[in-house]
C-alpha cells in the first residue's frame, strides 16, 4: 500500500496549522518593530533634509520639519503653514504614533537656521506602536541639529 491514509494526512495539517498559528505573533512583532524602526529612520532622515537644505540653500531660506501625532511634514520657511503647496508630508503607518513631542520652545517644530544648521527647537520626538508600553524609538535633535533615533525597551 502507498501513499497517506486520511488520518495521517489530517494529523500533518492539524500539526503544521499549529506551528502556524504560534508563529503569527512573533511575525507579526518582527514585523512592527521593522515598521517603527524605519518611521523613526525616515523622520531622522527630513531633519537631516532640512538642516542641509538651510545651511546650503539661498541667504534666507529655512527649513524645518513639524511632528503631530499621526504625521511629519517637512517645510520651507521659519513658521510652519499648513496652506503652503511646497510642504513635504509623511503620514504614519495606522498602527504607529508619534507621543511626547518634547521640543524646547514648546510646540512640534524644529526650524533649523543659518549659518551653521543648528536649532533653537532641539529636544526629543517618541515613535511606537499605538498604546505600547514596552518599547519606543526615541529621536534627538540637539542644539547643532544633529539628529539621531534609538530604540528603548521598558
Amino acid at each position: 500500500m502507498k501513499g497517506f491514509t486520511l488520518v495521517e494526512f489530517l494529523v500533518t495539517l492539524a500539526v503544521l496549522s499549529l506551528i502556524t498559528v504560534a508563529s503569527l505573533p512573533i511575525l507579526y512583532s518582527f514585523r512592527v518593530g521593522n515598521l517603527t524602526k524605519d518611521t523613526a529612520d525616515m523622520a531622522v532622515m527630513q531633519l537631516r533634509i532640512a538642516q542641509t537644505r538651510t545651511v546650503t540653500g539661498n541667504a534666507n531660506d529655512v527649513y524645518g520639519v513639524r511632528f503631530e501625532a499621526s504625521k511629519f511634514v517637512l517645510f520651507k520657511s521659519a513658521v510652519y503653514n499648513v496652506a503652503d503647496t511646497e510642504n513635504y508630508a509623511v503620514d504614519l503607518p495606522g498602527e504607529l504614533e508619534f507621543y511626547d513631542i518634547s521640543l524646547n520652545g514648546g510646540g512640534g517644530n524644529v526650524v533649523f537656521s543659518r549659518p551653521k544648521g543648528n536649532t533653537a527647537y532641539y529636544g526629543s520626538i517618541k515613535v511606537r506602536l499605538k498604546g505600547s508600553t514596552a518599547e519606543y524609538w526615541l529621536i534627538t535633535v540637539n542644539q547643532a541639529g544633529l539628529a539621531d533615533a534609538s530604540l528603548v525597551k521598558l
